[in-house]
């Protein structure tokens, strides 16, 4: 939760808008886990080095048990950079697997700290070893000023997108890596 302008205050710096990219080609998408790869259609790995980009990796592996913290990072319709962070805090299951209107999604009862925001939707969910595990469907978190509401948000599990299309385009025995 944090201030929408593009001034320096106590909780974000300036922006600059020189770096963007925008127009892309669907590779991949489904329901079933509520997700989309795109490939961007304007950028290339110059531009990526220049701006001091770096990819993300992913854990397809799509077992619960082994995910104990999560951290999402999104743009909520395009403002600055947010970032909500949850835990298994040991006395309830904080982050689980869930269904959501037919889709498979990791479920977070409430965020320890930050919290998502209305058009956030498909920004990664990054599990404790940096890796991207979700990718954000939906939820009533929200803000309240500077304020988390304490509500719950769901992610479509990459496990889950991994076999419903995401394997024939990101599998390093498909792509040469």
């Amino acid at each position: 939760c944090a201030t929408t302008t593009n001034t320096s205050s106590t909780y974000n710096g300036s922006s600059t808008y020189n770096q963007s990219a925008n127009g892309a080609t669907i590779l991949a998408n489904s329901g079933s886990s509520d997700f989309a790869l795109l490939e961007i259609d304007n950028m290339d790995v110059n531009d990526a080095i220049n701006w001091g980009l770096f990819y993300a990796g992913w854990d397809n592996s799509n077992v619960e048990s082994a995910v104990t913290e999560v951290i999402g990072i999104h743009h909520p319709s395009g403002d600055i950079k947010k970032i909500c962070h949850a835990a298994d805090n040991g006395t309830a299951n904080n982050i689980s697997f869930a269904n959501v209107s037919g889709a498979a999604v990791w479920f977070m009862d409430f965020w320890q700290e930050g919290v998502t925001e209305p058009g956030s939707s498909g920004s990664p969910l990054f599990d404790q070893n940096g890796r991207i595990i979700g990718q954000l469907y939906g939820g009533a978190a929200t803000c309240s000023g500077t304020s988390n509401n304490g509500q719950y948000d769901f992610y479509g599990r990459f496990g889950t997108s991994w076999g419903l299309g995401a394997q024939p385009i990101l599998s390093p025995s498909t792509c040469g890596a």
